[in-house]
């Protein structure tokens, strides 16, 4: 079984507040082929929803460190043209392969759930990442899902992430590799 986790394809993370280095057309169009590719496959497939709201009691480091971003039902919150494009075209059969869940900082813990649930009775998982940033949210998630899912071969596909600046995403791909991620 192979499970494809598309981390915070976000309009803030390509356009807007958060923009990532890299983060062009080029990108979209691969990360959308990587979803229409993943269906063709019948992968299974997460979208995780990078997602905040006003709240005065809300006291997430991100607020600290970053700009406002990916609010929730903003227009920056919204998924990538490309992605929601192949949303809209896709049949039932396809969306019962996608979950989407909503997330309020770096890594989701009810990622680990949502996997372990759909791995139950596989005797082989792939489970491979992209997304933004690279160095933040996809590295975030890839720890947490490397170290409670260790029967789990890992790879990033590389060529659908972006990082906050080129030199981090190196940086990032390079330790992935070293702990054991394959990086495509």
């Amino acid at each position: 079984m192979k499970i494809k986790i598309f981390i915070d394809c976000q309009d803030d993370l390509f356009n807007g507040s958060m923009k990532c280095e890299g983060s062009d057309n080029n990108l979209a169009v691969k990360i959308g082929e990587s979803f229409q590719q993943s269906i063709r496959n019948k992968d299974k497939i997460i979208f995780t929803l990078e997602t905040h709201h006003q709240s005065k009691t809300n006291h997430n480091i991100e607020q600290y460190v970053f700009p406002e971003h990916c609010m929730n039902l903003s227009e920056g919150w919204l998924m990538i043209p490309h992605l929601q494009h192949t949303f809209d075209e896709i049949g039932e059969e396809e969306m019962a392969n996608i979950i989407a869940i909503e997330k309020n900082t770096f890594g989701s813990i009810e990622l680990i759930a949502i996997i372990r649930g759909l791995i139950k009775d596989s005797k082989y998982v792939e489970i491979e990442l992209c997304g933004l940033p690279t160095d933040i949210s996809v590295l975030h998630n890839a720890i947490i899902l490397y170290n409670t899912i260790p029967t789990a071969k890992f790879s990033i596909d590389s060529a659908c992430c972006a990082g906050t600046t080129i030199e981090n995403h190196n940086i990032t791909l390079k330790i992935l590799n070293d702990l054991g991620f394959k990086i495509k």
